[in-house]
This record gives C-alpha cells, structure tokens and sequence, in this order.
C-alpha cells in the first residue's frame, strides 16, 4: 500500500507521520498495524493476508506533532483461490501439445486400456530391491534365546556343573 498527504496547494506534506492498521470485519474483528516505511514523498508498507478471507479495512491517520490532521479508510477482499480447482475439465489441446513436444503419443481417454495392453513390456526393466529379514532382530526370538539360556544355567547348576 501506498500513502500520500497533499496540501491544498497539491504539495505533498513532508511533516506529517502515518499510522496505518488494518481490521478484519465480520464475527470476531480484528485489528493490526501495518509498519510504514518513507520512499521520497510516499509512505509504502505491505499487509500480506495471510488470515480467514473476508472483508477487511485499511484505516490511515495522518499526525503532525502529535495531533490528527487527516483520516482516511478503505475496504479491500480477501479470498481464497484455488487454481488447481479453477477449472477441473482436462485440457486436451494441453495434453496434446505436451505428447506432441515430448515425442508422445496423445491417447484419447476411451483408448487407453486398449493403449496400454498393446505396450512392449519388453523394453522396460523391472528393478528389484532386496530386504533383508534377520531374526533374531524381534522380540520373540529374543525370549526363545534367553529361555534356553535360563534353562542352560539352571540345569548346569541343578547338577553342579557350575
């Protein structure tokens, strides 16, 4: 956003401060304030709407010395834009000029069973990645070891063996 001050005279007025806040109208308003940065004769700052969408208004005061000399507000919309969603239909002259530049074949959606049933698998690679299963890595071969350890010892010392 952009903030100016003219005289009556269409001078831009160089002695005054702006504070500007931003509040969210509807259930629950809220209210924020946006930092001002000078730029020559202007004032820009930058409130990224990040909140709920809905209807939202800029007010600005204009100090000089402290006391207010100008007020102004604006309203402004915040929506939500899903551009994925915007138009959901296949774009087929799209997918014909992507199969068209990428040496592809452009399929119409009735045909692609018959398409890809008539594919040579032959030229493919099929990439197999081994797993290893250990077992002693769970914990019920962890009880058998240590119960035959148990048993080991106690026997060992039953008979004196120890």
């Amino acid at each position: 956003m952009t903030v100016t001050g003219h005289n009556s005279k269409g001078e831009p007025l160089t002695d005054v401060v702006y504070e500007t806040k931003v509040e969210r109208e509807g259930d629950a308003p809220t209210s924020e304030p946006v930092d001002l940065y000078t730029r020559g004769d202007e004032w820009k700052g930058s409130y990224p709407a990040t909140g709920a969408t809905g209807d939202y208004k800029v007010t600005v005061v204009a100090k000089r010395n402290g006391q207010e000399v100008a007020r102004d507000a604006s309203r402004f919309l915040v929506y939500q834009e899903d551009r994925e969603l915007d138009n959901p239909s296949a774009d087929l002259a799209l997918a014909k000029q992507i199969a068209e530049i990428t040496s592809g074949e452009n399929v119409p959606p009735e045909q692609l069973v018959k398409y890809l049933k008539g594919l040579d698998h032959s030229a493919y690679t099929e990439y197999v990645s081994p797993t290893e299963h250990r077992i002693w890595d769970n914990w019920p071969f962890f009880l058998l070891f240590t119960a035959l350890l148990t048993a080991e010892w106690w026997l060992r010392k039953k008979h004196g063996w120890v």
